[in-house]
């Protein structure tokens, strides 16, 4: 018995730690606005420091909600369904966020600014930002935005159905680009995004950006992302979404580490890297994860082929290997627009495609000490590894790659390797 009493002491110290959300909202059927009642609770739980939660048989409606300037921090919420048009926990130092079930509202009377749910700083940077096992569906524009954070984790949710308002970068529509990502970082540092599902992106499923600061220190590993959105195609993309993981287009990302993601179902591109000490490993292209053998086809009715797995514009000390890519008209295309140097791509399998592996240059672009070395290139149509430049590259070398038509009965008219100005 002496045992059990500390044991118990604990239990209820947990329990008295914690405040049940319907103390200050008694609508848990959403039949009336808790906006206010929720402010208030986040107030309390940041002052008096108790977890607040929500029972996950019930479900408030809240809206509007946006923290900056309040002063919080050491914020947690836990499990309950909240149904809103705007969720922004800004300027919350540890926030934690678990078990819980947010669903974008949007009427003629309540719209959707460009972000469900944002978490970060909007003023001062916020720091340790856990988000786990929580789902978030239904933005007009994106799902979840991470902003001016350090040491943020999001893991083991799932990100579903952004841009449904069908809004366009350009409203005169000379750019039909969809506006709307699962996922966008910017201005963020130590953060880790891991087994996640990441589904129906109209534009890019995981888009990073510097933002205000530089981004740097960014882990995406175990994540699924299925682009395909039959029921909402967009006139850009159709019915497949534009990219699956998006780094702008700067040098201002650094030690980004893309690994073990299914990646399916993209009109552009799997992967768009750009920055400096950036790694993409072991990663399937349109193709189940589950299948270890990277030889053996994938006959999945729901991947289009299309796109291509790994593009690049700006890059320096860059490595992409053991990746495997099906069902993709190009493996890899590094298309330098400044200069693209220190990259290795080797032990990476490619099959059936128009490119394999393709390097070329604009008139600002230079590629220099580009290593392609042990990679297994079959069944394309064209080129299997290419370098195409305007001006004289250096240092760059070409060894022990294995290239095949992959199809003894089809004619083989392609060419292994093509080298200009190399």
């Amino acid at each position: 018995m002496s045992r059990l009493i500390p044991l118990l002491l604990l239990l209820l110290a947990v329990m008295t730690h914690a405040k049940d959300f319907s103390q200050y909202c008694g609508s848990t059927s959403m039949e009336k606005d808790c906006s206010a009642e929720f402010l208030q609770a986040l107030n309390d739980a940041s002052s008096n420091a108790f977890t607040l939660r929500f029972s996950p048989a019930d479900s408030y409606l809240i809206k509007n909600i946006n923290t900056q300037g309040m002063g919080l921090a050491g914020v947690t919420l836990e499990g309950g369904n909240l149904v809103t048009n705007k969720l922004w926990l800004s300027d919350i130092s540890q926030l934690t966020i678990t078990d819980m079930h947010i669903t974008g509202l949007a009427t003629e009377q309540v719209q959707q600014p460009g972000a469900l749910v944002l978490v970060g700083g909007k003023g001062a940077k916020a720091y340790n930002i856990y988000m786990k096992n929580i789902t978030i569906e239904k933005a007009a524009e994106d799902l979840l935005v991470v902003v001016n954070a350090g040491t943020v984790t999001v893991k083991g949710s799932s990100l579903l159905y952004p841009g449904l308002a069908q809004r366009l970068h350009d409203a005169n529509n000379s750019d039909p680009r969809p506006r709307g990502s699962n996922l966008l970082l910017s201005g963020v540092s130590n953060v880790t995004i891991e087994d996640n599902i990441i589904k129906h992106a109209r534009k890019v499923g995981i888009y990073i950006s510097s933002g205000d600061s530089k981004t740097s220190f960014v882990t995406i590993v175990g994540n699924r992302l299925n682009l395909l959105n039959e029921n909402l195609p967009s006139k850009r993309y159709g019915e497949l979404g534009g990219n699956g993981i998006y780094l702008d287009q700067t040098m201002d990302m650094d030690n980004v580490v893309i690994e073990s993601n299914e990646i399916k179902n993209y009109r552009t591109g799997g992967i768009r890297i750009n920055g400096s000490n950036i790694t993409v490993t072991r990663n399937h292209f349109n193709r189940s994860i589950e299948i270890t053998d990277c030889k053996i086809k994938d006959d999945d009715p729901g991947v289009r082929k299309s796109g291509t797995a790994v593009k690049g514009h700006y890059l320096d000390q860059a490595t992409i290997s053991d990746n495997c890519v099906h069902n993709t008209l190009t493996g890899f295309h590094i298309s330098a627009w400044g200069l693209v140097s220190n990259m290795q791509i080797f032990n990476n399998v490619i099959v059936d495609g128009s490119f394999g592996i393709y390097l070329d240059n604009n008139a600002n672009g230079l590629l220099s000490n580009i290593g392609i070395f042990s990679n297994l290139i079959y069944g394309f149509n064209r080129y299997a590894i290419a370098f195409v430049n305007t001006k004289l590259a250096t240092e760059n070398y070409v060894i022990g790659n294995t290239i095949s038509n992959g199809n003894p009965a089809r004619k083989l008219h392609s060419y292994g390797f093509a080298p200009k100005n190399f």
